[in-house]
């Protein structure tokens, strides 16, 4: 039985069920393979990818194509050998049509292993962390609330960030920095709907220097509540932009169309 084909992939079980098919776990990996392969969801759906794409590697219509081709390779060599021109002629004609025919089962090889992306995955291959840098700008402690809030942000302590960056915006509500700080520490913690209303209320805000990064989240948040409508919208405005995030947006675009 032919092994599997390795492929370019970002699956992060991909090398793990390679590795079962290639025969290269011992017993007890073999084991904790196979229980966790009941117990993950993610797991078990590479692994039946692999296993049918194994499946259509051993097809014997397609192993018959690469035998057809190495005869007629042999079949030209020896024509060519007995001067054989007319001959030879028609076999180079038949060896380019099995070579179309390997080329497009190799096509269909490669879209049997692209599967369409899961918002969550698409989010989570998108999504970094962004930091305010106002830590290295604070160097005494008169720092305003602002500075105290940006730099919990900072530090990862999101929930801190939070009421600080709220009280924040209950004094100024039209602070772009305390919103748009504010929403990515709600990204942080899974409030993606205060997220959305916070970026929505702020990404008409041209000429601010966040914007871009305004937009970009925004859009990421839209994936992450599924509302694709909105996500593509939004992607196809920063795809036509002179933002930075703009290759990126054009990237998932692709994907979620």
């Amino acid at each position: 039985m032919k092994k599997p084909l390795k492929m370019k992939t970002k699956n992060k079980y991909f090398d793990k069920v390679y590795a079962f098919f290639e025969g290269e776990m011992n017993e007890s990996e073999k084991l904790a393979f196979e229980k966790e392969l009941n117990q993950n969801s993610e797991l078990k759906k590479e692994f039946e990818l692999q296993k049918s794409l194994n499946q259509f590697l051993n097809d014997k219509d397609l192993l018959s194509y690469h035998k057809t081709l190495e005869n007629i390779e042999h079949e030209i060599e020896q024509q060519a050998q007995g001067g054989g021109k007319k001959k030879t002629s028609k076999l180079i004609l038949y060896a380019a049509a099995a070579v179309i025919l390997i080329l497009v089962a190799s096509i269909i090889v490669s879209q049997l292993y692209v599967k369409k992306m899961t918002n969550d995955e698409l989010f989570a291959q998108y999504y970094k962390f962004t930091y305010s840098g106002e830590l290295s700008r604070s160097g005494n402690d008169n720092i305003s609330t602002l500075s105290e809030g940006l730099i919990q942000y900072d530090l990862h302590h999101y929930d801190n960030a939070i009421i600080i960056l709220e009280k924040v915006l209950l004094e100024d509500t039209e602070n772009i920095k305390a919103k748009f700080y504010l929403s990515m520490a709600y990204i942080e913690t899974g409030k993606f709907d205060k997220a959305i209303q916070n970026l929505e209320s702020i990404s008409g805000k041209k000429n601010h220097i966040l914007i871009d990064k305004i937009k970009w989240y925004l859009a990421l948040s839209y994936i992450k509540v599924e509302n694709n409508q909105e996500a593509i919208k939004a992607f196809e405005e920063l795809a036509s932009s002179s933002y930075y995030c703009n290759s990126k947006a054009k990237e998932i675009l692709e994907k979620l169309k």
